[in-house]
């Protein structure tokens, strides 16, 4: 199968009633091993890495991995850059040829955010890319970063940060965390609430 966007990884998961996963690779055998239980499972799911992952190999090589091994699987995948912190590794990303980019501007305040995140659209959508960006900031551990922070989304805030950033996917903050160390305190009611008023 041919890696797709998560657009349309998305409306084939939504068509299905399914859920969605993401799982990080770093090389060819992780990349196998996920696409072998995806195939088993029968569902589709996305590959991704993280810029601080892409020192273990680099974005063209994991991009010929992706492509390569998804050619003998049946289920779709598409292959995210995860939590980009710059645009250099959007267009690292890009031009190696992933299919999707998280942009992560979350530890910026809103105006900033806004900023950072429409200039990685604008050039994403050049190539055909669908951008997700990040509006609240995760509270933990992610790669080398710890965060104290907990800002859940703000629901009067989507809409525009939707609209002037111009993004496909939004990221949210509903007291997930990143990594093992703390517990996550999911707040449903927000979840529906940010699901109402996000025009995507």
């Amino acid at each position: 199968m041919a890696v797709v966007t998560s657009t349309e990884l998305i409306q084939i998961a939504r068509k299905n009633g399914w859920l969605l996963p993401a799982y990080n690779t770093t090389n060819m055998e992780m990349t196998l091993g996920i696409l072998d239980g995806l195939q088993k499972a029968g569902m589709p799911g996305i590959l991704q890495i993280a810029p601080t992952n892409v020192k273990l190999s680099d974005y063209g090589m994991i991009a010929s991995i992706v492509k390569r091994a998804a050619e003998d699987y049946i289920v779709p995948t598409c292959l995210h850059l995860d939590h980009g912190k710059t645009l250099e590794d959007v267009r690292q990303a890009v031009q190696a040829g992933f299919t999707s980019v998280m942009i992560d501007g979350a530890a910026l305040p809103f105006e900033e955010n806004i900023r950072f995140s429409r200039q990685a659209v604008d050039y994403c959508h050049c190539y055909g890319v669908p951008v997700e960006a990040e509006l609240g900031a995760i509270k933990g551990k992610e790669d080398d970063h710890v965060s104290e922070a907990d800002l859940k989304t703000d629901p009067d805030q989507v809409c525009e940060f939707v609209e002037r950033t111009g993004c496909d996917l939004l990221a949210v903050s509903i007291g997930n965390v990143h990594g093992l160390e703390d517990t996550p305190r999911i707040d449903l009611p927000l979840l529906e609430k940010l699901a109402e008023v996000s025009p995507c």
